[in-house]
């Protein structure tokens, strides 16, 4: 089984290893493969629709991508 993880921020080296590092072990096996993929692009703090709605579409893109 693959599991995509899609992350709703950008990440990258040693912080997507501690989010790596935070998969249960009883998860993993030699059938599961847990990948990550980080949004490109953040909007900051959310504090309007137009900014959840920018954040809906960078998530849908790295769900895209990761397909």
């Amino acid at each position: 089984m693959r599991i995509k993880f899609v992350i709703p921020f950008p990440l990258a080296g040693e912080a997507l290893q501690a989010r790596a590092d935070q998969i249960p072990p009883g998860l993993l096996g030699p059938e599961v493969e847990v990948s990550f993929a980080p949004v490109r692009n953040w909007c900051g703090k959310l504090e309007s629709q137009y900014e959840s709605l920018l954040l809906d579409a960078y998530v849908a893109e790295a769900g895209v991508r990761a397909e």
